[in-house]
């Protein structure tokens, strides 16, 4: 269908066309001017970007996208209009009795019925480029809806503060019955280690073990001493068991030789076997001076053999004495030993108790510093979400919009109105042009008899002006 047959055709059912398209719009129209105006007040809040924890110090970022987002929801949400009915005392109007028991009959919560009221009437428009939300509250009393809006953020404010502060609270009664507990395993832990102490006399300083490596060290080099003295005397004495067998050879032993009253009684023997050797040149046996020095040379050697057995004994003595000796310092050395692994070992076992209870003071002071600060966090009462704009009663309203409404009934008037003529006309088809008769048809045209103009077709009384042509005589 060409523009011109469109044309044609609303000409053609222009009544009908006319009358759809005025009744729509003045039906619009009606309706706009006759329903109650409603009013919208709105509040600007803002968050903070960067908020600072005052307690912990930390950055506590709660713009972010997905928090803004997270603090719209809790805006709309039915805590907080809880909390708006509560303190605008929305619960004690009758008005709001009377829509209560007309919309439920009297059934549920008055109070959550006129928070999902006034959830119906909220609007969250949350800003894309800043960390503006805005609150939108729409009412038929522009106060009321003032009142409405300021107290959301009001309320929105205050469920921040109580999502921040409650769950700090429960941690705070948690961390002082985990504290009761840490306290206990600390006392617990320094119990085990004083009692360790005071059972085994440990003082639990590397001073003893020192001492007791210094007496091992003294009781080694005394023992080296010993074996060395030991061992000289078991070769003396493995010397005088081989000279024992010749009694010349015990004279040439070294502790003979460097015993000087041994020295002293050989060179009196050798001077009395001189004198004897003389006596005997000069007198014979039976004479007195020959028996007195053979006498005195007979003491005298006697006198030396009783000191090189004397000698010897000494030797045999030294040799046992040291043999005792060592046997005595091993047996120290043992004791020291053994003494020094039990000093070590109870010092590791004091290691290990000192370390539990280091352990548990740490886990304990920790603790009671994650308590301090969430105890501290649960009582902050402070938010770093701020009113921008406060809402104030707004002077026009916002809907119904008069014009608008009215510019959309003209443009929906007319497509109704086109689309209601198109439908009768299909359902009721007419040729109205010569185009019509050969496209509906398939009839050539032949000739078109214009249509008269409505001047035309007026009596000639009707015209102004005088005909253009008279009959004469008439």
């Amino acid at each position: 269908m060409t523009a011109k047959q469109m044309l044609q055709l609303l000409w053609a059912r222009r009544r009908l066309f006319c009358l759809i398209f005025f009744s729509l719009v003045t039906v619009v129209t009606v309706l706009t001017l006759i329903w109650p105006k409603t009013y919208i007040s709105e509040v600007s809040v803002v968050i903070g970007s960067k908020a600072t924890d005052p307690v912990s110090g930390m950055d506590a970022n709660d713009a972010a996208p997905g928090g803004i987002a997270t603090q719209a929801d809790v805006i709309t949400s039915h805590n907080v209009a809880l909390k708006v009915v509560n303190k605008l005392r929305l619960a004690a109007l009758p008005i709001m009795r009377e829509q209560f028991e007309e919309a439920t009959g009297g059934e549920g919560s008055l109070k959550d019925w006129i928070a999902d009221q006034l959830l119906n009437n909220v609007e969250v428009k949350p800003s894309r480029e800043s960390h503006v939300i805005n609150i939108e509250v729409a009412s038929r009393d522009p106060q009321a809806a003032a009142e409405i809006a300021n107290a959301f953020a009001d309320a929105f404010i205050q469920t921040s503060l109580e999502l921040k502060m409650e769950p700090a609270r429960r941690q705070t009664a948690w961390f002082q019955e985990q504290l009761q507990e840490l306290r206990k395993s600390l006392e617990s832990s320094q119990a085990r280690l004083s009692d360790y102490q005071r059972t085994h006399n440990v003082a639990g300083t590397s001073d003893q073990i020192d001492i007791e490596n210094g007496k091992l060290g003294e009781i080694s080099n005394q023992l080296i001493a010993a074996q060395a003295l030991m061992y000289d005397s078991q070769n003396r004495m493995k010397a005088l068991r081989q000279a024992s067998a010749q009694q010349d050879r015990l004279r040439t032993l070294p502790d003979v030789l460097a015993n000087p009253l041994l020295q002293g009684m050989k060179a009196d023997v050798a001077r009395a076997e001189s004198k004897l050797a003389e006596t005997s040149e000069r007198y014979g046996r039976n004479h007195p001076e020959y028996k007195s020095a053979a006498a005195e040379v007979k003491a005298l050697q006697a006198k030396l053999s009783h000191e090189i057995d004397t000698v010897g004994g000494a030797i045999q003595q030294a040799a046992q004495q040291s043999s005792a000796q060592v046997a005595e310092l091993r047996k120290a050395l043992d004791a020291q030993r053994i003494r020094l692994l039990q000093i070590k070992r109870e010092r590791d076992d004091v290691d290990v108790l000192r370390h539990e209870v280091e352990t548990a003071q740490k886990m304990y002071e920790a603790g009671m510093q994650r308590a301090t600060q969430v105890r501290l966090e649960s009582q902050l009462d402070q938010s770093n979400i701020a009113i921008l704009n406060p809402g104030v009663a707004p002077t026009k309203a916002a809907r119904p919009k008069v014009a608008t409404n009215i510019l959309v009934s003209i443009v929906l008037g007319f497509v109704l109105a086109a689309a209601t003529v198109l439908g009768v006309e299909f359902m009721d088809k007419r040729v109205r042009s010569a185009g019509d008769l050969v496209e509906f048809a398939g009839i050539p045209v032949l000739a078109e008899i214009p249509r008269r103009r409505r001047r035309d077709r007026l009596p000639p009384r009707l015209f102004r002006h005088k005909p253009a042509l008279s009959l004469p005589g008439r």
